[in-house]
């Protein structure tokens, strides 16, 4: 750490809040060291870099990537053909779409908003039936006192 001398005023209002074994640890730390924390940097987010050669005639050829048709682990290529139940689904997808369209052809908007309205009256009287169903249950058992 820095002598008192060169320390700011903020710096030493702050070392005052610091515990003495925290700042014993820091003492111990070695000095930092920006180009090394600039170097880590740069290798967490973007990966090791190379570095140019300094004398290009020195430079090791890059030798391009073999073709896929001349490696050796090469697989022939397969005949892509369409899976044998894909109709078989698309027709009965179709058929389904077809028959509910038949299904809401006679439906008028105003019927549809009564349905929906009563299928909602069905789940809260089925709540209230449950909610009345467990305050019975609970006031039996209070009814029996061991």
């Amino acid at each position: 750490m820095a002598d008192k001398k060169e320390m700011s005023a903020a710096e030493l209002g702050a070392r005052a809040n610091i515990p003495a074994s925290t700042l014993r640890e820091m003492e111990r730390v070695a000095p930092y060291d920006a180009r090394a924390d600039l170097r880590a940097y740069g290798f967490a987010t973007g990966g090791p870099v190379g570095m140019l050669p300094q004398d290009p005639d020195r430079a090791r050829p890059v030798q391009p990537a073999p073709a896929a048709a001349t490696s050796v682990n090469a697989e022939p290529d397969i005949e892509r053909r369409p899976l044998a139940h894909v109709d078989a689904v698309d027709r009965l997808v179709a058929q389904t779409e077809a028959h509910e369209r038949r299904q809401n052809a006679g439906i008028t908007p105003e019927m549809q908003q009564m349905m929906l309205m009563l299928a909602q009256q069905q789940q809260q009287i089925a709540k209230l039936t449950e909610l009345l169903h467990d305050q019975e249950t609970s006031t039996k058992k209070k009814g029996k006192a061991p």
